[in-house]
């Protein structure tokens, strides 16, 4: 029979134990208190999220299936866990593509084809089951909502440049365009839900753009990459394109463009709509400006890199389209993470982002003709040398970023939270 002082020791061992992994991990601590001031902190502890998605297949058919598999997953597995995997297979998906496709054309295997179906199935299953595990284990928390945010803008990046590569788009502007109106049109959500409080998904939206690309990507599994090598000749009476022929690859993206573009708009008018509600002391047309300035980060991004590729005298994004586009999509998901940031703490967005400065030295060195680009000190390097290297440089800082910020607000919240990321702490009785 135990004593009252054992069980009161064993009672302060265990709380001492919880205590100990409730703490952040010792390498997260490394870059705790950067991103979030005290205020926003305590913010976080009475955060709520509140999500629609008016979407008719996730909701009569997806949400069933995804929900039958929630049982499967073991109880003892964080819901960051969950979003890590499905995530972790968008990485591998890219990797392996851009392999065979580096300048987002090449021989893709018919297998690969198949694998990207399953990795994006797998994705998208994971990311509709983490909040689900989060909601049945009891462990929803802000972290959750950024952790899948995170992961969510990198990806879009990501599977845009797989997908890219799979149809045969080639290195050249449409490739530019189209991710820049991807990560835009994502950005834009999160601008919208920043002065809304609410996710709001259309009727056709995430759950389509995915399960279209899973289609196509069985398709490809049947006919290869052959197929996407042919060409729609275009109605000779189109303004500016009449006459010439769009290759098979174009049309899914530009379908996914234009979808993206109607989002846009309906975010515009929704926070023209509700913006002098949340700045009752401004003027109505004041209280809009206002809002509207949170856009110039990633209007000012999209803008310096179209410039970039027009200017650049190596043709850059022709050359190296991997690495010019997913720094340009880093470069936004750190814009992502931080408005998002914003919202979840109740936090002033402000749109002066340092990591954008690097970017004006694009016409400071190749704007003009008579520019210094060949005094910039790297030995025996040319100027076509010398963008190169700017190219990769930046590419290390945009990746560094994104991982600094992910992995400082982890500790932060782990610690403020008192919870683990990719553990479930056990509630302290």
């Amino acid at each position: 029979m135990s004593t009252p002082s054992v069980i009161l020791t064993n009672k302060r061992v265990s709380a001492n134990r919880s205590a100990r992994s409730a703490t952040a991990h010792p390498f997260f601590s490394l870059f705790r208190g950067t991103y979030v001031g005290k205020a926003g902190l305590e913010s976080l502890k009475t955060y709520k999220y509140v999500g629609i998605d008016h979407s008719i297949i996730a909701k009569h058919i997806m949400q069933p299936f995804w929900t039958s598999l929630v049982p499967y997953l073991p109880m003892w597995m964080a819901p960051n866990m969950v979003t890590l995997i499905g995530f972790a297979f968008i990485i591998t998906s890219y990797f392996i593509t851009t392999s065979y496709t580096p300048l987002l054309v090449g021989a893709v295997p018919q297998w690969l084809y198949f694998f990207n179906f399953l990795c994006m199935f797998i994705y998208q299953t994971m990311d509709a089951l983490d909040g689900k595990q989060a909601r049945r284990t009891g462990s929803s928390s802000p972290l959750g909502e950024l952790f899948d945010h995170g992961c969510d803008a990198v990806t879009t990046v990501l599977s845009a440049l797989t997908f890219m590569g799979a149809v045969q788009v080639g290195a050249g502007p449409f490739a530019l365009f189209s991710v820049v109106s991807m990560m835009l049109a994502f950005y834009m959500t999160q601008w919208e839900e920043y002065h809304t409080g609410v996710l709001e998904l259309g009727y056709v939206g995430v759950t389509e753009g995915q399960l279209s690309i899973m289609f196509i990507y069985l398709f490809s599994t049947v006919t290869g990459y052959q197929f996407w090598a042919n060409t729609l000749p275009l109605p000779s009476w189109l303004p500016i394109f009449g006459g010439y022929a769009m290759p098979y690859g174009y049309v899914p993206v530009l379908i996914s463009i234009v979808a993206g573009y109607f989002t846009i708009i309906s975010n515009l008018l929704v926070v023209i709509k509700v913006a002098p509600s949340l700045e009752p002391k401004l003027t109505p047309g004041a209280a809009i400006t206002k809002a509207y300035t949170r856009l110039v980060p990633i209007v000012f991004l999209s803008v310096m890199f179209i410039a970039w590729s027009i200017v650049s005298p190596t043709r850059v994004l022709q050359l190296h389209p991997q690495l010019f586009l997913s720094t340009l999509g880093f470069l936004a998901s750190i814009l992502v993470g931080r408005i998002v940031l914003a919202r979840v703490c109740k936090e002033h967005f402000p749109p002066f982002q340092p990591l954008l400065i690097p970017l004006a030295a694009v016409f400071l060195i190749w704007i003009s003709p008579h520019s210094f680009v060949g005094t910039i000190p790297f030995p025996q390097h040319t100027p076509a040398n010398s963008e190169e290297v700017f190219l990769y440089l930046y590419t290390v800082v945009a990746v560094l970023g994104y991982l600094h910020l992910a992995l400082s607000v982890i500790a932060e919240i782990c610690a403020t939270l008192k919870i683990r990321c990719l553990h479930i702490v056990p509630k302290q009785v």
